[in-house]
């Protein structure tokens, strides 16, 4: 009886170690190795992220191995990458030998895939070089990127062929730059690149003309990614005048220089402009006057104690974000003196923090437990410290993506903050609770969707609205919801998009579309009442909706509620 892969399904003959499709033993599923994920989904046009990896020189390494030698070095190989890319969030289409196809957006989008797809192949690029061939010589990869618009199709293929159809130019331009990218290195398109600034850094590898590509393309090798740095002349984009909560937060941070100290917590959709709000304090804070610390949730990093707070103390002090090891551990000594702060724990604690080059530096022989006291103890009497010199403004942004520990930091120093030169501000999305926030004195600011008249100045800042058409216009503020950050981006897209400004107006911008696709994907039944929702119009009512749907939906209301609980559709009664 032929015997089928655990991974990729191919159809062994008998008798055989290791499958003829993947490399994969046969004699059972690896720990690393897990299977190909098989959604069943209808073709629907979507954005998607595709990466191509491929193991370099594997023809010359063939050459010089037995075959079952040659499948354990790929066997290998591929339980390493596939768990970096079980962890990003991506879908592996396909296995292909010594290479992988891969899908990031599919068969789930979410917000931010080009960012996963980037971060999973800098990771597989160090998993793989810390594997060695049996000549002992590392193993390399190289890897292209590219993201796009493509319609995902019907499964085409069988056994290790078998793959979900994706017609798009995303999966050709992603398998040309992954072959003109060198070894050790990630290529991506300019697409990708737009989709990602800011997070990494490039080099321009110029614009090059690639086999079945119309137009030559821009490229760009990914270089690393970028320290985390939030200074009042970073924030980029268009600032809305909300007067009552600008006024608010000038009259908490009025307290907190009187010694007062404060914590307010900012919440909104996605796109509202929460940490908008708190960049407009910061910028009108006299220079040198105040000191800023900021950190950021990153959901890439959940199971990672502090993970947020590796530059908070940099920024505190006033170091740059990629200040050398030496020099800003000499500042934060000399700090650390001045403020009676006991320097012989510190080094632990800067490794807990994840900002030492020494990894051999150990906790001072205290528990895990005990380490994470002493960091916490210590951090909130650096902060105590450096507020009595002068007041700080401390903003956390995106707290439902924080760890268990940086939770329990944000606990303590809300507990400990009425009585500092401090205020802090935290932002979080509308579907997070903030629970820490009942354990102290706390102030919750909520965004609402803007009014049209603030949306209208957005437009007319990036486009000029008297030199669009009404209709444009109108298209505009009716298909943003009042959402900045969506007024922002489709006055881009209209800015940018020539003659055609009536179509750009009435599309989702590429920098929206993972978000919103995301927030689509994880609504389950919901989302296909939304699709035939969005057939009828921006505005429906209930009993067209259930007539439209064949059989009628027999959880159409729960559908509804599911949408208007997740910010998609809104319910006006008449």
């Amino acid at each position: 009886m032929p015997v089928q892969c655990p991974a990729c399904g191919f159809e062994n003959a008998p008798g055989g170690k290791f499958c003829g499709g993947c490399g994969v033993p046969l004699g059972g599923q690896t720990a690393e190795m897990k299977p190909i994920q098989r959604p069943e989904k209808e073709a629907e046009r979507r954005q998607l992220t595709v990466m191509f990896c491929d193991l370099v020189g594997s023809t010359a390494l063939s050459r010089g191995l037995d075959p079952e030698e040659l499948r354990d070095v790929i066997a290998a190989y591929q339980g390493q990458y596939a768990t970096v890319i079980e962890r990003f969030g991506g879908y592996i289409a396909r296995y292909m030998g010594d290479g992988l196809l891969v899908y990031f957006g599919y068969p789930e989008a979410h917000e931010n895939d080009a960012e996963r797809a980037v971060r999973s192949a800098l990771d597989i690029i160090t998993v793989i070089g810390a594997l060695k061939g049996p000549d002992g010589t590392p193993l390399q990869v190289r890897l292209g990127v590219a993201t796009g618009r493509v319609v995902v199709g019907d499964i085409i293929g069988a056994g290790a062929s078998e793959e979900h159809a994706v017609l798009g130019d995303a999966p050709n331009l992603a398998a040309r730059l992954q072959g003109i990218a060198e070894a050790g290195t990630v290529v991506v398109s300019e697409e990708t690149r737009k989709l990602v600034k800011g997070t990494f850094s490039f080099e321009a590898l110029g614009t090059r003309d690639l086999k079945g590509i119309a137009e030559p393309v821009p490229t760009y090798r990914v270089r690393d990614e970028v320290a985390t740095a939030w200074f009042p002349d970073t924030m980029d984009g268009v600032f809305v005048d909300r007067s009552a909560e600008r006024a608010r937060l000038a009259e908490l941070w009025q307290e907190a220089e009187a010694g007062r100290g404060g914590f307010v917590v900012i919440s909104g959709e996605p796109g509202i402009g929460k940490s908008r709000l708190a960049w407009f304090l910061a910028s009108s804070l006299s220079e040198g006057a105040y000191g800023l610390g900021y950190f950021e949730g990153s959901p890439f990093f959940l199971d990672t104690s502090f993970r947020p707070l590796s530059g908070f103390v940099d920024g505190l002090l006033g170091l740059a974000p990629d200040a050398e090891d030496g020099p800003r551990e000499t500042v934060i000594e000399r700090e650390l003196a001045v403020l009676g702060i006991g320097a012989s724990d510190w080094p632990s604690v800067l490794q807990g923090l994840g900002r030492t080059p020494d990894s051999g530096i150990a906790a001072g022989g205290h528990t895990p437990q005990e380490w994470k006291e002493k960091t916490l103890s210590i951090l909130i009497d650096f902060i105590g410290g450096l507020a009595e010199r002068l007041p700080l403004l401390i903003v956390a942004d995106d707290a439902q993506w924080f760890d268990a520990s940086t939770v329990e930091f944000m606990a303590r120093l809300q507990r400990r903050v009425s009585n500092m030169r401090v205020l802090v501000v935290v932002t979080h999305r509308a579907d997070y609770e903030f629970s820490i926030a009942e354990q102290g004195s706390c102030e919750r600011i909520t965004l609402k969707a803007l009014p049209g008249e603030d949306c209208l100045g957005i437009i007319d800042s990036i486009v000029g609205a008297e030199n669009l058409p009404k209709e444009t216009v109108a298209a505009v503020l009716d298909n943003s919801g009042g959402v900045p950050l969506f007024v922002e981006e489709l006055a881009k897209a209209v800015s940018e998009s020539g003659i055609a400004k009536d179509a750009a107006a009435h599309q989702v911008p590429t920098s929206l579309q993972d978000s919103l696709m995301g927030r689509l994907d994880r609504l389950g039944d919901a989302k296909e009442v939304a699709q035939i929702a969005a057939t009828i119009g921006r505005v429906f009512d209930r009993e067209l909706l259930a007539a439209t749907i064949e059989p009628p939906a027999a959880g159409l209301d729960d559908a509804l509620d599911a949408l208007v609980g997740a910010g998609l559709v809104y319910l006006e009664r008449i």
